[in-house]
């Protein structure tokens, strides 16, 4: 079921709907003008994720990982994942903007990465 506020617009939304067919003559009585709100809707139960420790890695295997991309091309990259928990596509997207050295924070704004329909060997060929 919907929220309250939903609930309640669809509800005013359908009455004054009926209201003016009846003024129209379209219809003789209003069908929705003594239909009741519903007075409990029950809340959605919190989503809840369960983790696997088999493919999650150690602290250990965390520090490996970031000592060992160290001096290669991906160095940042696997720091921002493993840190931040990133995509590749995100962390390809961000520009200095959207660090605020001041706030200390990161904004997401945008995704970049390759587009589906083109073939791999072409976006080579261009490099």
């Amino acid at each position: 079921m919907k929220s309250p506020s939903s609930v309640r617009n669809v509800k005013t939304i359908m009455n004054i709907s009926l209201k003016y067919a009846v003024s129209k003559k379209m219809l003789s009585t209003n069908p929705a003008e003594n239909v009741p709100l519903p007075k409990h809707i029950k809340a959605k139960p919190y989503r809840t994720r369960n983790i696997n420790s088999q493919k999650t890695l150690t602290l250990e295997q965390l520090y490996t990982l970031i000592e060992a991309s160290k001096n290669t091309p991906i160095y940042l990259q696997v720091l921002f994942n493993a840190l931040m928990g990133l995509r590749r596509s995100e962390i390809i997207g961000l520009k200095y903007s959207d660090i605020d050295f001041v706030e200390q924070t990161l904004t997401i704004q945008r995704q970049l990465g390759k587009p589906l329909d083109v073939n791999i060997e072409e976006i080579r060929k261009k490099l």
